[in-house]
């Protein structure tokens, strides 16, 4: 699926910064409009991760199909493609049964792959990339956003010294084609979108955002994460695996191994989660077509109202957009 064609099923996206209340506004909306949810949430693919990822309960879920979850085991890895490819057919089936697909997630890369497309660049060459990877290690990637900044200095505006993995792909693009990863930027942007779309973004004000991930940390720790993590070790899993990673996890792990007291691990936690949200904040202003919802102080019916109402007032957005930085943990 290249273009947005009208016979295309119309998306629904509920997006947002962690812990800003997604999943029970997509609930809400699904129930309303006979729909079924694609999680659009980078670590809620992993079976046996629920506590740490907040995956939803059945419970939670008040009947409503919750798809995209629990797909592979914590030593798996999971990619962009795989999730545009499952994401398709899965809207493939929600809308010949004739009901409404809605993406909910906090993984942005997930949705401006799903809306946009990857957009068309050449094939890696290993022997560079590592050559590339090995110089930023040796010499930091200081160096290379400079060397960058020489041949594609919109590209080096928009990738941060500190990233030597996109400071490497940038740099190859250009060795290997002699153009500017940033003219591929701009064709990308004059695609039409994958669907036709309705991206709502969900914020909140910056305190009331911040009691919430304390909130959802303070929660997380009473259902037991501290347990979960440690019976995943029991059962295995490998400190190292990918899944492990996600916020939460690796920092029970950092307790479980004596490195911080549960105290520091759970300040620590809040800390970085909040810088998190702070990025996929960031990474959503990027979006072409987001609708922006405020839900400080707000039920869910009335934000769902709020909703509705551009739905019936305004067409679907049918243009792509380009981010190219995701935060660390969604790549």
């Amino acid at each position: 699926m290249d273009d947005a064609q009208p016979h295309r099923p119309t998306l629904l996206v509920i997006g947002g910064p962690t812990a800003v209340g997604k999943t029970d506004v997509g609930i809400e909306l699904a129930l309303r409009r006979n729909g079924e949810i694609i999680s659009a949430d980078s670590m809620q693919v992993y079976r046996r991760l629920l506590i740490g990822t907040a995956r939803p309960t059945d419970e939670e879920c008040r009947g409503v199909p919750y798809h995209g979850v629990a797909l592979i085991e914590p030593h798996e890895t999971f990619h962009l493609g795989a999730f545009i490819d499952l994401a398709d057919r899965l809207i493939a089936r929600i809308a010949a049964r004739g009901r409404q697909p809605l993406v909910v997630g906090g993984t942005g890369l997930y949705i401006k792959g799903l809306l946009q497309g990857v957009f068309d660049s050449p094939e890696v060459d290993a022997a560079l990339r590592d050559r590339l990877l090995g110089r930023a290690a040796a010499e930091g990637p200081a160096r290379l956003h400079a060397e960058l900044g020489a041949v594609d200095p919109e590209a080096a505006r928009q990738i941060s010294p500190n990233d030597p993995i996109r400071l490497t792909r940038a740099l190859e693009v250009w060795q290997q084609t002699g153009r500017p990863i940033s003219a591929l930027w701009k064709e990308s942007r004059a695609l039409r979108a994958r669907y036709p779309y309705y991206l709502f973004v969900l914020s909140a004000g910056r305190e009331a955002l911040h009691e919430r991930i304390d909130r959802r940390i303070e929660r997380m720790f009473l259902a037991g994460l501290p347990d979960e993590v440690r019976r995943l070790v029991d059962e295995g899993v490998a400190p190292e695996c990918h899944a492990f990673k996600a916020l939460g996890y690796r920092h029970v792990l950092a307790w479980l191994d004596g490195e911080l007291s549960l105290r520091e691990a759970m300040e620590i936690l809040r800390t970085q989660t909040r810088q998190y949200a702070k990025r996929q904040l960031t990474w959503f202003r990027g979006m072409r077509g987001a609708i922006w919802i405020d839900v400080t102080g707000r039920r869910i019916s009335d934000i769902a109202d709020e909703i509705e109402q551009h739905l019936a007032t305004r067409p679907p957005a049918t243009r792509t957009w380009h981010t190219p930085e995701a935060p660390e943990e969604e790549r």
